[in-house]
């Protein structure tokens, strides 16, 4: 049910699930065999990659909803948790390294190659994001050093394969739940405003 005083419009869309998701193309945390999904049609002459982890599915709807526009196709290769920087972390949910990640990462790559698109899309939650959400959990990563790296590293056999890669930054990352904190808000009669927390926050 939609919470009090919410306007409808809102409350449908939060409802609904990305294109890519609701098409099952966000794999688990187990799978390492990628899963190259073609939205649009797959006849187009263009075609756009989308790479990365749920952070870069934020960007599959309207990406896929503008590509069709404009007779191209997107293929999505995406997982959950796994960023598209070739460096290795955390996963909380397993409790241990993310090789599964490591090893999809490597063979989504060869394929996104192999694909050649015109474009290849890349987005990933930031570090400092991964940080918070499994605090005291997993060693220390430099954002300047290893997440630099592993970027480069990544972004390295597109260019020698000559794509043209699109990186684009996360989104900003609120120390709170912001939709649970919205809804109590609206259920409760208080302004959503309540939930605001500074940029220069949200990026740290």
């Amino acid at each position: 049910m939609a919470a009090r005083g919410a306007p409808a419009c809102i409350a449908a869309s939060a409802a609904q699930p990305s294109t890519a998701r609701a098409a099952g193309c966000i794999l688990s945390f187990e799978t390492v065999t990628p899963k190259a999904c073609v939205f649009g049609n797959k006849d187009a002459p263009r075609s756009i990659a989308l790479f990365g982890d749920s952070h870069a599915d934020h960007w599959s709807t309207p990406l896929i909803e503008a590509a069709e526009k404009n007779d191209t196709k997107v293929v999505t290769w995406l997982k959950s948790g796994c960023r598209a920087s070739r460096l290795t972390v955390w996963a909380t949910k397993l409790k241990r390294n993310y090789t599964e990640c490591d090893q999809w990462r490597a063979q989504s790559i060869r394929q996104i190659i192999a694909a050649r698109p015109n474009l290849v899309v890349i987005s990933e939650i930031a570090l400092d994001s991964l940080d918070k959400m499994s605090a005291g959990t997993q060693a220390p990563v430099s954002q300047d050093a290893d997440g630099r790296a592993g970027l480069h590293a990544t972004l390295t056999p597109f260019s020698q394969a000559g794509l043209k890669v699109a990186v684009i930054r996360d989104v900003p990352f609120s120390d709170d739940h912001v939709d649970t904190c919205v809804a109590r808000a609206l259920w409760r009669g208080e302004r959503p405003s309540l939930c605001d927390q500074k940029r220069a926050d949200a990026r740290q």
